[in-house]
């Protein structure tokens, strides 16, 4: 299958996160509308095709230039390690206990790696030395801010709107004034990028499909001027992973019967919407989903095994709505977990 990469640069505030399975349906919808006119069916045979194969796979979109931190479990012995190695440290000899404390706390909750890093080093994640190289770097900045107070300018803000309910019937605000919250985010300076594999769509229809998403907004309140981006896609490959153990799934999924038990990972309860013209269907609300999120780790019973995940169907009174829950990994060497 060929590999495209998707970027996306923010033109407005957003307010639904670019989730893989939320880009299928803005995907589902720019197909329906595009060749609506030239092949009605077109929809309803990628979807029958989709059924029988993982013939379009996507990932879930991340901030340029990282990828979701491995969710190894980290114990007491990592911790314990990284605080024998800032004492040992000769640049860090007058850091003290408290700062240490500071630092573990920030490492355990930093969720992101570097891509470049990752791919320079053959996929090969070290969760003890990972750990240990982030905590050097938190240790100095620590040390070095002594007595001083950092401003660091936020490249993400989130705020919340309050907008008037408007009552369904009449059209209108209700006479009671009622006001609902709806939360959305502000970005600088930040792009994202998210990726695609398919055999199904050729390089032309790829690039109309986001060209169309590009034109009519992503996501909640993109009629009211949200979720604006520019897009570019262009072909990738992602380098080789000589000695993989498992792979590192960058998507939301739900695991089929034959994937790994072995597994660790993070997940949720998700509460789907329908868009499009389904929207305006009995009910836009999707049956409740328990999902796997991005950065789950499935090691390999059998190398070159990689998890496939699930295409969804009756998640909707609808029956022809699916929720493409297949899995996008790729391939990783987990060490010292």
């Amino acid at each position: 299958m060929t590999t495209w990469k998707i970027s996306w640069k923010p033109l407005s505030s957003l307010s639904t996160p670019l989730q893989s399975d939320t880009i299928f349906g803005h995907l589902c919808w720019a197909i329906n509308y595009l060749w609506e006119e030239k092949d009605k069916n077109k929809l309803t045979d990628f979807l029958s095709a989709l059924q029988e194969t993982p013939c379009l796979v996507l990932s879930s979109a991340f901030q340029e230039g990282h990828l979701p931190k491995p969710s190894i479990p980290i114990g007491n012995k990592h911790l314990d390690e990284v605080k024998k190695n800032l004492k040992k440290c000769k640049e860090l000899k007058e850091i003290t206990d408290l700062e240490i404390s500071i630092v573990l706390k920030r490492i355990k909750k930093d969720n992101w790696i570097d891509r470049k890093a990752l791919t320079d080093n053959e996929y090969v994640y070290n969760v003890s030395e990972e750990l240990i190289s982030k905590a050097q770097d938190t240790a100095l900045k620590i040390l070095e801010s002594r007595g001083t107070r950092i401003h660091s300018p936020k490249k993400e803000e989130g705020m919340i709107e309050f907008h008037n309910m408007i009552d369904r019937i009449t059209g209108t605000t209700s006479g009671s004034g009622e006001l609902f919250a709806s939360p959305t985010v502000f970005y600088k300076d930040i792009c994202f990028e998210s990726w695609l594999d398919t055999d199904y769509f050729n390089e032309s229809e790829i690039k109309d499909i986001f060209h169309f998403i590009e034109q009519n907004g992503f996501g909640k309140d993109k009629n009211t001027g949200k979720g604006k981006f520019e897009i570019t896609v262009e072909e990738f490959h992602w380098q080789d992973c000589p000695k993989n153990n498992a792979y590192l799934n960058l998507s939301n999924m739900v695991p089929c019967a034959s994937d790994s038990p072995i597994a660790s990972y993070n997940s949720k309860t998700k509460f789907g919407k329908v868009g499009g013209d389904y929207a305006t269907s009995k009910t836009p609300f999707k049956y409740p989903i328990y999902i796997i999120e991005p950065g789950a780790v499935f090691f390999a019973e059998v190398r070159d095994k990689k998890p496939i995940g699930s295409l969804l169907r009756n998640i909707h009174p609808t029956e022809d709505i699916v929720q493409n829950l297949y899995s996008y990994n790729i391939p990783i060497m987990i060490k010292g977990s």
